[in-house]
């Protein structure tokens, strides 16, 4: 089990994990209407095999898959927030199924 640690990100969306100082409380995250926030929603890519004009305009390029976070990288957060009280993981994406592997994602 992971806990007491600290996220930060980079440009590209690599994630980098800092241990909190020792006994740092961790307390839950609540939401504007006081419901505890216990599920992630994370974005798998931006790329889609449609084109819907209201969500992805002509003019609009997607990122290179070295910008996107690794499958280990994902595995680690998801490890790490499931550490800290997230039940719930939601996959997004502009389409997460066509990301190469993410049947294996899934299943790890």
């Amino acid at each position: 089990m992971i806990s007491n640690v600290s996220l930060y990100t980079t440009t590209h969306g690599s994630v980098t994990v800092a241990p909190l100082p020792e006994g740092f409380p961790i307390e839950p995250t609540f939401d504007s209407y006081g419901r505890r926030i216990n599920y992630l929603r994370i974005s798998l890519t931006d790329a889609c095999n449609l084109r819907c004009v209201y969500c992805m305009p002509e003019d609009m390029h997607f990122r290179p898959r070295n910008e996107l976070m690794s499958d280990d990288e994902l595995l680690h957060l998801v490890k790490i927030a499931a550490s800290l009280g997230v039940t719930k993981i939601r996959l997004t994406g502009g389409e997460p199924t066509i990301r190469p592997g993410i049947v294996d994602l899934v299943r790890a």
